[in-house]
């Protein structure tokens, strides 16, 4: 009653043992809203809601640059005015965070060898 054949029992193991796979067409392609025919159009782009509606003036299709997103990948002279800004803004206050981690550092060693001396 509770046996199962040999074949049954390696194609479970088997299938288990897969990690499940996704096929990647399904993961790189949307369907355009504009449909042609019968056959859906596929394209490789998301379309965002509201992305084209909102009467900006600006033809570029980049997402401006923030003190909070700047990566980096925007070259400097691709900026505008307040994107140089928001850089130097991030910049300026990594540059600061590291200096201090680099003052603290170094007033832990002089702490240190003053106390080293002074015990010895």
């Amino acid at each position: 009653m509770g046996f199962i054949s040999a074949t049954a029992a390696r194609s479970t193991i088997s299938m288990a043992a897969r990690p499940r796979q996704v096929p990647k067409l399904a993961l790189l392609c949307t369907v355009s809203p504009k449909l042609t025919g019968s056959k859906p159009s596929f394209s490789k782009s998301r379309h965002y809601a509201g992305s084209d509606s909102l009467g900006g003036s600006k033809t570029s299709s980049r997402k401006q640059v923030t003190v909070r997103n700047d990566d980096g990948r925007v070259q400097w002279n691709d900026l505008t005015t307040r994107e140089k800004a928001a850089r130097t803004t991030q910049q300026t206050f990594n540059f600061g965070v590291v200096l201090t981690g680099l003052i603290g550092t170094v007033g832990q060693i002089a702490t240190m060898f003053k106390v080293l001396a002074y015990t010895l």
